[in-house]
């Protein structure tokens, strides 16, 4: 299943496009669901190094600290805007 996928997209299309989509809207869920905002980077970046280790097979990849970053800064500016 995990070829299939990337074999249909695309490595460069995957890592570009729709890791970044998921990985950072799996966090931006969870802060959502429990309403901190350090949830939404620990959520990010631990299912950004499984997947990165499902489907890439390798190991961390810079990617793993961008997200949470990202989706950190989102979480925090919706916190803020709601207050």
């Amino acid at each position: 299943m995990k070829n299939f996928i990337l074999d249909s997209l695309g490595p460069f299309l995957y890592q570009l496009v729709f890791e970044p989509i998921i990985c950072i809207s799996f966090g931006l869920i969870g802060f959502y669901i429990f309403k901190k905002v350090w949830i939404a980077p620990v959520i990010t970046m631990l299912f950004q190094i499984s997947m990165s280790f499902y489907f890439m097979e390798m190991g961390i990849s810079s990617w793993s600290l961008i997200f949470p970053f990202i989706s950190f800064f989102i979480a925090l500016s919706i916190h803020k805007t709601k207050i």
